[in-house]
């Protein structure tokens, strides 16, 4: 199931107004005669990148790359010509509910003054303030009602979509460990680490010779040795230094003396489960909420994609050209 970056993944809030009165020649984007600056630009990129970095925590995000300002640059392209829309369409923005985020938005500032010089620095007014929450409003009740229009999944979709990717619904293998850890902590001298380490060692042998880890952890008790069976544990519940060394074990075996910024580990991997299929009735849920976010971002790309190309838009910074397809994929801005 490919995902999709939708337009309205970055808050309306911080990035749906165009600037009127900025000039038109230096703006990074016109649409229909709008403009939005490059640092409107910049601004979306690093609320972008940040929401790719929580979502996709594994991938190394060293900067923001050339896919990513091209993709903030469509997003604020595409909220401004849906606030045109929801124009076009009447939709109201409540003015007591602006004037109320206003102020919430104040209460940020020490006083009415600095709030406005804060605004200057930016080339805003409270005015241009007041506008930017209103298109907020605007395009966020426009969404909730082509949303309302989209048919709920039936539950035929879902046993379908099911039966077709059931290996994507397989509990992760577990093992079951026991540790045995020789706490070390930075206060301790070069001299004592030693020889704690050297007890790890000592310990260690007896139980690659037959002894239970819980006799051993009896036996150097005095020494601050603790531990026992965790029982079973997923990928992701140790610390990485833990969950890669475990890894490497076969079912009874032992680990050599692992290092960590806790102390020396050693770990005995005494028990293993093979990944089993989820039944449909835990996995259902999960299903419906897939099925359910793909139809809407497939509506709303289809959407949002039609009136972008319909909309007049000047690119004077054609290094935020859109890229091929118009709405970016979440592949493209992870390199796959």
């Amino acid at each position: 199931m490919v995902r999709r970056v939708l337009p309205f993944a970055i808050a309306a809030l911080v990035v749906a107004g165009c600037q009127k009165k900025v000039d038109i020649v230096k703006s990074a984007i016109v649409v229909n005669g709008e403009s939005i600056s490059r640092d409107k630009v910049n601004q979306a990129a690093d609320i972008l990148q940040q929401s790719l970095v929580r979502a996709y925590p594994e991938k190394a995000f060293s900067g923001k790359t050339p896919e990513i300002y091209k993709t903030a640059a469509y997003q604020l392209v595409s909220n401004a010509v849906m606030v045109v829309e929801a124009e076009k369409q009447n939709i109201p923005a409540d003015s007591v509910k602006v004037d109320s985020t206003l102020q919430m938005i104040k209460r940020n500032f020490p006083d009415d003054s600095v709030f406005e010089a804060e605004l200057k620095k930016a080339g805003q007014s409270v005015e241009s303030m007041k506008k930017q929450i209103s298109d907020g409003m605007k395009l966020d009740s426009l969404l909730k009602s082509y949303l309302n229009r989209i048919p709920a999944v039936s539950e035929d979709e879902c046993l379908k979509f099911f039966d077709e990717n059931r290996d994507k619904y397989v509990s992760k293998p577990k093992a079951r460990v026991s540790q045995l850890v020789f706490p070390v902590d930075s206060t301790m001298t070069q001299e004592k680490k030693d020889n704690i380490k050297k007890t790890a060692t000592e310990a260690l042998a007896l139980v690659k010779n037959g002894k239970p880890v819980d006799a051993v952890i009896k036996k150097y008790a005095k020494t601050g040795a603790m531990g026992g069976d965790a029982g079973f544990v997923n990928k992701g519940d140790m610390r990485p230094v833990l969950e890669t060394e475990l890894e490497k074990l076969k079912k009874g075996e032992t680990s050599e003396i692992i290092p960590t910024e806790i102390g020396y580990v050693i770990l005995q991997k005494t028990d293993e489960q093979a990944g089993t299929q989820v039944p449909y009735e835990e996995a259902k849920d999960h299903v419906r909420f897939m099925l359910d976010m793909q139809r809407k971002n497939d509506y709303m790309e289809s959407l949002i994609d039609s009136l972008v190309k319909k909309t007049t838009i000047v690119y004077n910074d054609t290094t935020l050209l859109p890229l091929p397809g118009g709405t970016p994929r979440v592949e493209d801005l992870l390199g796959k």
